[in-house]
């Protein structure tokens, strides 16, 4: 195993672990704190984190497998990555302070997101036939 496969396996188990902690928490207390919108707010936050982290582990397992040279999904998945954190952190901030600017960030960490699945779409479609 490549280093570089070593520490994105590592980011994303990092990553579930902490989606896991934050569900938790926020399911066992933050009800009795924040408002019904606010723990809507949080729980999405959760979802897009605990969703992410799992396809951060998929990518770099399918590429993998494949014999592929990793660096190609390098791109994909430091846009996933960081448009976790900014969409999620975002979420989480807004549910926990009510401060509107971090919203506005949201949007941002989702085209980050969105931009991860157009390159690794592009991967998928550039590898030859007889390489899948």
């Amino acid at each position: 195993m490549t280093p570089a496969v070593k520490s994105w396996l590592i980011i994303g188990s990092i990553m579930g672990l902490s989606s896991v902690i934050l569900g938790a928490a926020g399911a066992h207390w933050l009800s009795e704190y924040i408002s019904e919108d606010r723990v809507d707010t949080y729980e999405t936050a959760v979802r897009f984190h605990m969703f992410m982290s799992v396809i951060i582990l998929l990518c770099v397992l399918v590429f993998k497998n494949m014999n592929m040279k990793f660096s190609i999904v390098h791109p994909s998945l430091m846009f996933f990555l960081f448009g976790s954190l900014v969409f999620s952190g975002s979420l989480y901030l807004l549910s926990l302070t009510d401060v509107s600017l971090f919203g506005a960030l949201a949007p941002i960490g989702g085209m980050m997101i969105i931009l991860g699945w157009v390159f690794f779409i592009y991967y998928i479609y550039s590898i030859k036939s007889n390489n899948l």
